[in-house]
Order: structure tokens, then sequence, then C-alpha cells
């Protein structure tokens, strides 16, 4: 009785082990990577200079402001930004 509870523990173990140490790490990194991509691509083409875009989230949580952009780079100059929380509107 207790060799069957005894394997199915250590299968359980062994799953849960792979998914925490193997499987999630990997995916957030994926994730990350995706977003990143994502966002840089969208960045280079939304933001313009001496203009404040909250387009780059989908959530509009972070607002930049960059004061020139060399066109023959593409380099930013005088970044700012700032994340924040949007909260609903009570009426």
């Amino acid at each position: 009785m207790v060799r069957p509870v005894l394997v199915l523990a250590t299968a359980t173990a062994l799953i849960t082990l792979y998914l925490t140490a193997i499987a999630f790490p990997n995916a957030n990194q994926a994730y990350r990577v995706l977003a990143y991509s994502l966002l840089s691509g969208q960045a280079r083409t939304a933001v313009k200079p001496r203009v404040f875009t909250d387009d780059l989230l989908p959530s509009g949580a972070m607002v930049v402001y960059v004061s020139d952009i060399v066109s023959s780079t593409g380099e930013w100059h005088d970044l700012s930004s700032a994340i924040f929380e949007r909260q609903p509107i009570r009426g």
C-alpha cells in the first residue's frame, strides 16, 4: 500500500521540480525577449522628439518623453520616462 503512494509522490515531485526549475524560467525568458522585441520595434516608430508618448504599453502605464532623436543613428537624447498605475475613473 505504501509503495504506490511513494511512486506517485516521487513522480509528482519530479514533475514539480521540472516545472519550477526548467520550464517556467525558460518560458519567462522567452516572454521577456518577445516583449522587448515588440516594445523596441514599436518604440522606434511611435516615439517622436518633444512629444509625450504613452502608446508603448497596451495599458498605457508608461509615458516616455525624448528631447531629441538623431536621424542618422536613431539615438535618443534626454530621455524621461514614468511608469504608473492608472486608476479607474469613478463617477
